[in-house]
């Protein structure tokens, strides 16, 4: 039905535009969020000096994801991120302050991430989610309350600290997976809209 197709490609086409803003509003306070959280983080590392023994910071895997991307803002992104881990190793260094730098993959949990959690919100508000039929990405969602046990076991533990360390979630999901599992945590019935990966990137572009 020619109607019905339209008004799929136009609710594809509605959320998209949303995404955009949303990626380009959410990398803008980031980036500033970064670098405002880094002059913090780093001037506490001046001032405490001696006083603090260990410390755990969260990075990203997007620096090993997008380092190469066709994207410039996301090499950008990967470089500001590169430069901030290189900056708190030099001073923990100076400091002699056990630095453990930990990258965890795609986060999810509290209700404040942009992925799962903006999923859901997708969910709740039209019911189902449409997916390009030829994505064949992978993720590794991990939830931040394991973040958090990670973090707190790496700081009590008397072992040295990793230094730098990728944390991932525990199963490899497709896109399609992670989606469909958000469907009956929400106590919703599965609703899947496969579209043609043309669609997307036509209305993409």
């Amino acid at each position: 039905d020619g109607t019905l197709v339209d008004s799929q490609a136009e609710i594809l086409a509605a959320m998209q535009a949303a995404e955009k803003n949303i990626d380009e509003r959410l990398e803008e306070v980031t980036g500033r969020f970064r670098r405002v959280r880094q002059e913090s983080i780093t001037s506490e590392l001046l001032e405490v000096g001696g006083k603090l023994q260990k410390a755990v910071v969260f990075s990203s895997t997007s620096i090993q994801t997008k380092i190469d991307s066709t994207s410039q803002s996301e090499r950008a992104q990967a470089r500001e991120l590169l430069d901030l881990e290189s900056g708190l190793q030099s001073r923990a260094q100076e400091k002699r302050i056990g630095l453990a730098i930990f990258r965890p993959t795609l986060v999810y949990g509290c209700g404040l991430d942009a992925n799962v959690s903006l999923l859901a919100n997708w969910i709740r508000r039209f019911g189902f989610v449409p997916l390009n039929g030829q994505a064949r990405g992978l993720r590794q969602p991990v939830h931040a309350d394991d973040l958090a046990s990670v973090a707190v076991s790496a700081l009590t533990s008397d072992e040295k600290l990793p230094g730098l360390m990728t944390v991932c979630g525990g199963e490899t999901l497709s896109y399609s997976e992670m989606v469909t599992r958000i469907f009956p945590a929400m106590n919703r019935p599965v609703r899947l809209l496969r579209l043609p990966g043309w669609l997307f990137s036509s209305r993409s572009s």
